[in-house]
C-alpha cells in the first residue's frame, strides 16, 4: 500500500470509533504516556494540540496533569514553507490561535525549551509498524525536526497498536525508537 492509502484507511478507521470508544482509548493513551513521562522524570514535553476535526487523540486532561505535576509544555508553531516547527511555551491560561489545517498554536514567544536529556518530544501518529516507521499527515514536520534534533528522546502516540501493513518507507523517513499506543 502506499503511505496515502493507509493515511487514508487509518482516519478513516479513527473517524469511525464510538464515542465511548474513542474517549477510552484517549484516556488509556494519556495515563500511558503520564507514567512515561514521570518514570523517566522529564521536565520539558514538546507536545501538539489535538486537531478536532481530525479526531486525533484528545490529551487535554494530560497537558492538565502535565501542569499539576510543574512539568513545562512547549506546543509548535508550524511554517509549511520551510517545513520546520519551532516550540514556544504553552501556559495554562495562554490563548491559542486557530492556523492552517484547524491547528492550534500558540502565539509566538521568547519560550522555547533548551533542549536537554530531560526533554521529551510527543510526535502525533496515524500508523505505525513494529519497526518504528510511522505514518502521519504527510507534511513531514517531524520527521525535519527529528532528524535535526535526534538526541531529544522522542516517543510517538497513536490510538490504535501497530499494523501488519506495508507500505513505501523512505530515506527522510524519521524512524521512532518507542511508540505508545492504546
Amino acid at each position: 500500500m502506499t503511505k496515502t492509502e493507509v493515511r487514508q484507511l487509518f482516519l478513516a478507521k479513527r473517524l469511525l470509533l464510538s464515542e465511548e470508544e474513542f474517549d477510552q482509548k484517549c484516556e488509556q493513551l494519556s495515563e500511558k504516556l503520564l507514567l512515561f513521562i514521570l518514570d523517566n522524570r522529564f521536565e520539558q514535553i514538546l507536545l501538539f494540540y489535538p486537531i478536532e476535526k481530525k479526531r486525533e487523540w484528545n490529551n487535554l486532561s494530560l497537558i492538565e496533569e502535565l501542569w499539576n505535576h510543574k512539568i513545562d509544555i512547549f506546543l509548535p508553531l508550524s511554517d509549511f514553507k520551510s517545513k520546520k516547527m519551532s516550540f514556544h511555551r504553552y501556559k495554562k491560561h495562554d490563548i491559542l490561535v486557530e492556523k492552517k489545517y484547524g491547528i492550534f498554536e500558540p502565539k509566538k514567544n521568547n519560550e522555547t525549551p533548551e533542549y536537554n536529556k530531560k526533554t521529551l518530544v510527543v510526535v502525533p501518529v496515524l500508523a505505525h509498524d513494529s519497526y518504528g516507521n510511522r505514518i502521519g499527515y504527510g507534511a513531514g514536520f517531524y520527521d525535519i525536526f527529528l532528524s535535526q534534533n535526534s538526541a531529544i528522546e522522542s516517543v510517538g502516540v497513536n490510538i490504535f497498536p501497530p499494523t501488519k501493513l506495508q507500505w513505501d518507507v523512505f530515506e527522510s523517513d524519521y524512524k521512532l525508537k518507542k511508540v505508545i499506543f492504546a
